[in-house]
Protein backbone atom coordinates (compact mmCIF):
# COMPACT_ATOMS: atom_id res chain seq x y z
CA UNK A 1 0.00 0.00 0.00
CA UNK A 2 1.59 3.45 -0.87
CA UNK A 3 2.12 6.54 1.04
CA UNK A 4 -1.49 8.36 0.54
CA UNK A 5 -0.28 10.84 3.24
CA UNK A 6 -0.38 13.68 0.88
CA UNK A 7 -2.91 12.64 -1.36
CA UNK A 8 -5.47 14.66 -0.88
CA UNK A 9 -3.44 17.89 -1.42
CA UNK A 10 -1.91 16.27 -4.74
CA UNK A 11 -5.04 18.26 -7.17
CA UNK A 12 -3.76 21.55 -5.52
CA UNK A 13 -0.08 20.85 -6.11
CA UNK A 14 -0.28 20.32 -9.56
CA UNK A 15 -2.88 23.55 -9.90
CA UNK A 16 -0.22 24.99 -8.45
CA UNK A 17 2.67 24.19 -10.74
CA UNK A 18 0.49 24.72 -14.29
CA UNK A 19 -0.26 28.45 -12.75
CA UNK A 20 1.82 30.82 -15.08
CA UNK A 21 2.89 34.07 -13.49
CA UNK A 22 1.21 37.11 -15.38
CA UNK A 23 3.85 39.47 -17.33
CA UNK A 24 5.29 42.04 -15.77
CA UNK A 25 5.19 45.82 -16.94
CA UNK A 26 8.94 46.05 -18.06
CA UNK A 27 8.73 41.96 -19.36
CA UNK A 28 5.70 43.86 -21.92
CA UNK A 29 7.85 47.10 -22.70
CA UNK A 30 10.97 45.35 -23.34
CA UNK A 31 9.14 43.26 -25.84
CA UNK A 32 7.63 46.03 -27.40
CA UNK A 33 11.07 48.10 -27.69
CA UNK A 34 12.41 45.02 -29.74
CA UNK A 35 9.53 45.15 -32.12
CA UNK A 36 9.23 49.20 -32.25
CA UNK A 37 12.91 49.38 -33.01
CA UNK A 38 13.36 48.27 -36.83
CA UNK A 39 9.68 50.72 -37.35
CA UNK A 40 11.37 54.03 -36.13
CA UNK A 41 14.40 56.33 -36.85
CA UNK A 42 17.45 55.04 -34.65
CA UNK A 43 17.87 58.81 -33.10
CA UNK A 44 13.35 58.33 -32.76
CA UNK A 45 14.31 55.12 -30.98
CA UNK A 46 16.79 55.98 -29.21
CA UNK A 47 15.75 59.24 -27.22
CA UNK A 48 11.90 58.21 -27.11
CA UNK A 49 11.69 54.26 -26.59
CA UNK A 50 15.13 53.28 -24.60
CA UNK A 51 15.29 56.61 -22.64
CA UNK A 52 12.47 59.22 -22.29
CA UNK A 53 9.57 56.61 -22.23
CA UNK A 54 11.16 54.02 -20.30
CA UNK A 55 12.99 56.13 -17.72
CA UNK A 56 9.48 56.90 -15.82
CA UNK A 57 8.81 53.07 -15.86
CA UNK A 58 12.07 52.41 -14.02
CA UNK A 59 11.36 55.65 -11.54
CA UNK A 60 14.16 57.01 -13.22
CA UNK A 61 14.88 60.87 -14.64
CA UNK A 62 17.51 62.59 -15.74
CA UNK A 63 18.76 65.59 -14.49
CA UNK A 64 19.71 67.80 -16.61
CA UNK A 65 22.26 70.07 -14.17
CA UNK A 66 24.41 67.08 -13.12
CA UNK A 67 24.15 64.62 -16.12
CA UNK A 68 23.14 62.03 -14.41
CA UNK A 69 19.84 59.55 -14.35
CA UNK A 70 18.31 60.13 -10.73
CA UNK A 71 16.15 57.31 -8.76
CA UNK A 72 12.54 59.18 -7.55
CA UNK A 73 11.04 56.13 -6.13
CA UNK A 74 8.63 55.41 -8.52
CA UNK A 75 9.18 52.69 -10.50
CA UNK A 76 6.08 50.03 -12.03
CA UNK A 77 8.58 47.82 -13.92
CA UNK A 78 7.92 45.19 -12.02
CA UNK A 79 4.14 45.44 -11.77
CA UNK A 80 2.46 42.51 -12.76
CA UNK A 81 -0.14 43.23 -15.33
CA UNK A 82 -2.84 41.28 -13.82
CA UNK A 83 -2.81 44.06 -11.01
CA UNK A 84 -4.56 47.67 -11.19
CA UNK A 85 -1.82 48.80 -13.37
CA UNK A 86 -4.11 52.25 -14.16
CA UNK A 87 -3.26 54.40 -11.02
CA UNK A 88 0.64 53.55 -10.51
CA UNK A 89 0.50 54.93 -14.30
CA UNK A 90 -0.98 57.85 -13.54
CA UNK A 91 1.36 58.87 -10.65
CA UNK A 92 4.11 58.43 -12.74
CA UNK A 93 6.41 61.20 -11.97
CA UNK A 94 6.82 62.88 -15.27
CA UNK A 95 5.70 65.94 -16.92
CA UNK A 96 1.85 65.85 -18.86
CA UNK A 97 2.80 66.13 -22.04
CA UNK A 98 5.14 63.24 -21.69
CA UNK A 99 2.98 61.03 -19.50
CA UNK A 100 0.47 61.05 -22.15
CA UNK A 101 2.90 59.73 -24.75
CA UNK A 102 4.22 57.17 -22.44
CA UNK A 103 0.45 56.04 -22.09
CA UNK A 104 -0.11 56.09 -26.06
CA UNK A 105 3.12 53.85 -26.61
CA UNK A 106 1.57 51.35 -23.39
CA UNK A 107 -1.78 51.08 -25.32
CA UNK A 108 0.09 49.70 -28.39
CA UNK A 109 2.91 47.88 -25.82
CA UNK A 110 -0.29 45.47 -24.41
CA UNK A 111 -2.06 45.15 -27.71
CA UNK A 112 1.52 43.01 -29.15
CA UNK A 113 1.67 39.75 -26.00
CA UNK A 114 -2.34 40.63 -26.25
CA UNK A 115 -2.76 39.18 -29.46
CA UNK A 116 0.11 36.62 -29.30
CA UNK A 117 -1.89 34.77 -26.10
CA UNK A 118 1.14 36.42 -24.08
CA UNK A 119 -1.02 37.87 -21.50
CA UNK A 120 -4.33 36.36 -19.75
CA UNK A 121 -5.88 39.34 -19.75
CA UNK A 122 -8.60 40.51 -22.03
CA UNK A 123 -8.96 44.18 -21.10
CA UNK A 124 -6.28 46.95 -21.79
CA UNK A 125 -5.61 48.54 -18.74
CA UNK A 126 -3.90 51.65 -20.57
CA UNK A 127 -6.55 52.47 -23.26
CA UNK A 128 -8.32 55.73 -22.22
CA UNK A 129 -5.85 56.43 -19.52
CA UNK A 130 -4.63 59.82 -21.69
CA UNK A 131 -8.06 61.31 -21.23
CA UNK A 132 -7.76 61.49 -17.79
CA UNK A 133 -4.06 63.04 -17.81
CA UNK A 134 -5.57 65.73 -20.21
CA UNK A 135 -8.91 66.12 -17.64
CA UNK A 136 -6.57 66.93 -14.92
CA UNK A 137 -4.91 69.61 -16.96
CA UNK A 138 -5.26 73.37 -16.53
CA UNK A 139 -5.02 76.24 -19.06
CA UNK A 140 -1.61 77.25 -17.43
CA UNK A 141 -1.48 80.23 -19.46
CA UNK A 142 -4.29 81.95 -17.89
CA UNK A 143 -3.99 85.15 -15.78
CA UNK A 144 -4.92 84.73 -12.18
CA UNK A 145 -6.47 87.18 -10.21
CA UNK A 146 -6.58 87.27 -6.04
CA UNK A 147 -8.62 88.35 -3.89
CA UNK A 148 -7.31 91.60 -4.02
CA UNK A 149 -7.96 92.57 -7.44
CA UNK A 150 -4.06 91.56 -8.39
CA UNK A 151 -3.40 90.32 -11.60
CA UNK A 152 -0.51 87.60 -12.20
CA UNK A 153 0.31 86.13 -15.56
CA UNK A 154 1.39 82.25 -15.96
CA UNK A 155 4.62 82.77 -15.80
CA UNK A 156 4.76 84.30 -12.31
CA UNK A 157 2.99 81.40 -10.93
CA UNK A 158 4.68 78.27 -10.97
CA UNK A 159 3.42 74.56 -9.80
CA UNK A 160 5.58 72.88 -7.37
CA UNK A 161 4.97 69.53 -9.14
CA UNK A 162 5.40 70.72 -12.49
CA UNK A 163 8.57 69.68 -14.58
CA UNK A 164 11.33 72.05 -14.61
CA UNK A 165 11.97 71.68 -18.06
CA UNK A 166 8.04 72.24 -18.53
CA UNK A 167 7.49 75.55 -17.12
CA UNK A 168 8.33 78.15 -19.81
CA UNK A 169 7.84 77.49 -23.14
CA UNK A 170 6.95 80.61 -24.04
CA UNK A 171 7.64 82.16 -27.74
CA UNK A 172 9.73 84.88 -28.10
CA UNK A 173 8.23 88.38 -29.16
CA UNK A 174 9.72 89.99 -32.37
CA UNK A 175 11.49 92.67 -30.38
CA UNK A 176 13.33 89.88 -28.30
CA UNK A 177 14.20 88.03 -30.91
CA UNK A 178 16.05 90.85 -32.90
CA UNK A 179 17.65 91.64 -29.42
CA UNK A 180 18.59 88.12 -29.14
CA UNK A 181 20.20 88.20 -32.60
CA UNK A 182 21.79 91.55 -32.28
CA UNK A 183 23.18 90.33 -28.93
CA UNK A 184 25.40 87.43 -30.85
CA UNK A 185 26.45 89.47 -33.41
CA UNK A 186 27.81 92.40 -31.62
CA UNK A 187 29.39 89.91 -28.77
CA UNK A 188 33.31 90.19 -27.63
CA UNK A 189 33.51 86.91 -27.10
CA UNK A 190 34.74 84.93 -30.44
CA UNK A 191 32.46 82.15 -30.35
CA UNK A 192 28.80 83.78 -29.90
CA UNK A 193 29.80 86.36 -32.59
CA UNK A 194 30.38 82.95 -34.70
CA UNK A 195 27.52 81.45 -33.74
CA UNK A 196 25.47 84.32 -34.70
CA UNK A 197 24.47 83.64 -37.99
CA UNK A 198 23.10 80.13 -36.94
CA UNK A 199 21.05 81.61 -34.11
CA UNK A 200 19.52 83.76 -36.70
CA UNK A 201 18.96 81.23 -39.18
CA UNK A 202 17.30 79.02 -36.34
CA UNK A 203 15.17 82.30 -35.40
CA UNK A 204 14.22 82.95 -39.24
CA UNK A 205 13.40 79.26 -40.50
CA UNK A 206 11.94 78.06 -36.96
CA UNK A 207 14.07 74.52 -37.37
CA UNK A 208 15.99 72.67 -34.67
CA UNK A 209 19.51 73.33 -34.39
CA UNK A 210 19.64 69.25 -35.02
CA UNK A 211 17.44 69.91 -38.35
CA UNK A 212 20.32 73.00 -39.27
CA UNK A 213 23.39 71.00 -38.54
CA UNK A 214 21.83 68.16 -41.46
CA UNK A 215 21.48 70.40 -43.90
CA UNK A 216 23.06 69.97 -47.35
CA UNK A 217 23.30 71.98 -50.02
CA UNK A 218 20.66 69.90 -51.68
CA UNK A 219 18.53 71.02 -49.43
CA UNK A 220 18.65 74.88 -50.34
CA UNK A 221 16.22 75.51 -53.10
CA UNK A 222 17.46 79.04 -53.97
CA UNK A 223 16.05 79.24 -56.89
CA UNK A 224 12.07 78.29 -55.42
CA UNK A 225 12.95 79.98 -52.48
CA UNK A 226 12.49 77.46 -49.84
CA UNK A 227 14.93 75.22 -48.03
CA UNK A 228 13.76 71.67 -47.27
CA UNK A 229 13.98 70.01 -43.86
CA UNK A 230 13.69 66.27 -44.25
CA UNK A 231 16.89 65.16 -41.94
CA UNK A 232 17.74 65.91 -37.83
CA UNK A 233 21.43 65.44 -36.43
CA UNK A 234 21.98 63.88 -32.94
CA UNK A 235 24.43 65.08 -31.46
CA UNK A 236 25.05 62.27 -28.64
CA UNK A 237 24.05 59.67 -30.83
CA UNK A 238 26.82 61.34 -33.54
CA UNK A 239 24.20 60.28 -36.23
CA UNK A 240 21.68 61.77 -39.35
CA UNK A 241 18.23 60.54 -38.87
CA UNK A 242 15.13 61.07 -40.84
CA UNK A 243 12.86 63.74 -39.66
Amino acid sequence: MGNTKYKDKLPNFLQLRSYVAEMTVGDMWEDYVIWKEPQVQPTTFNLRYSRAYTYPFKGLRYNFKTRILEFIGTSIWELPLDTNIAEPVLLLRCCKDLKMKVIQALIEAFIRPQSLGKVKLTVNQFFDLHKKVGANTKDKYKQTVTADGKVFEWLQIQDANEDEQERDRRAFTKEERDTIIKAFYESEKVNECHAAPLIEFLFLTGCRPGEAFALRWQDVMLERGYIRFSKSYNGNLKNTGRI
